[in-house]
């Protein structure tokens, strides 16, 4: 996906920082899918290229750890449908991220959307933000496994106690020409942890149900979902 202002996550991300009122050196960030930064280079004056978004917030300063099973740009190998840590119940990344980020990654998570979300949730703080830009559904044909929903988001913060501090869409054709309107829509969330207990579980609670499917879509992309997951 990359991060940008042209798909909103850029300025989600600046939105983040400004929520957890610390300076880049003091930041901590806690990455799912080793992103690209998209169009920041020119923003310093003599900063050397860099790709990778880890690259360009530790060149100011700040602790970031990225987690992608491809291991791109120094990330850690990680299956994000596994617990971190396997069957330990804390490891040393455990909550210690002031923001915790899934830029167009989850949704690319076949299986294991519960503990993709309880991932993330466990490695931001206690009074850090955990910052979220999915499809939504019905659009981006052909892009990961699931979408969602803005009303899933809200049954999300509700269930967790989490605090909502941005849930919008943004549709890509306010800044990109080339896209169609509702072509390609994203939901641009950021969720406030306030404690460290995780109201939900992988059985009863938190279900993904892919079989689901959205008859409105293609039959040629049988892995498109829709309400990829529910309460019950």
């Amino acid at each position: 996906m990359g991060i940008s202002y042209e798909n909103g996550a850029r300025d989600l991300f600046n939105k983040g920082m400004t929520l957890v009122g610390k300076p880049m050196p003091e930041l901590s960030i806690a990455e799912f899918g080793s992103q690209n930064a998209k169009h920041y280079n020119h923003e310093v004056a003599g900063m050397r290229r860099i790709q990778a978004h880890s690259g360009l917030t530790t060149w100011f300063g700040a602790r970031h750890v990225s987690f992608d099973w491809n291991g791109k740009h120094g990330s850690i190998v990680l299956d994000l449908g596994r617990r971190i840590g396997g069957h330990k119940r804390r490891t040393r990344w455990m909550e210690t991220f002031d923001i915790a980020t899934n830029f167009g990654t989850i949704e690319h998570v076949e299986n294991g959307q519960y503990w993709a979300f309880r991932n993330l949730h466990d490695l931001c703080r206690p009074g850090g933000y955990m910052l979220h830009v999915p499809p939504r559904e019905g659009t981006c044909k052909g892009h990961g496994f699931w979408t969602y929903t803005t009303e899933w988001f809200e049954w999300l913060a509700q269930a967790c106690s989490y605090d909502i501090m941005v849930l919008r869409e943004f549709d890509l054709s306010q800044s990109w020409k080339r896209y169609k309107p509702g072509a390609v829509v994203y939901i641009l969330v950021i969720l406030g942890k306030s404690q460290s207990e995780l109201l939900l579980t992988g059985g009863t609670d938190f279900v993904a149900r892919k079989n689901w499917i959205n008859p409105t879509l293609e039959t040629n992309l049988p892995r498109r979902r829709s309400q990829p997951i529910h309460p019950i």
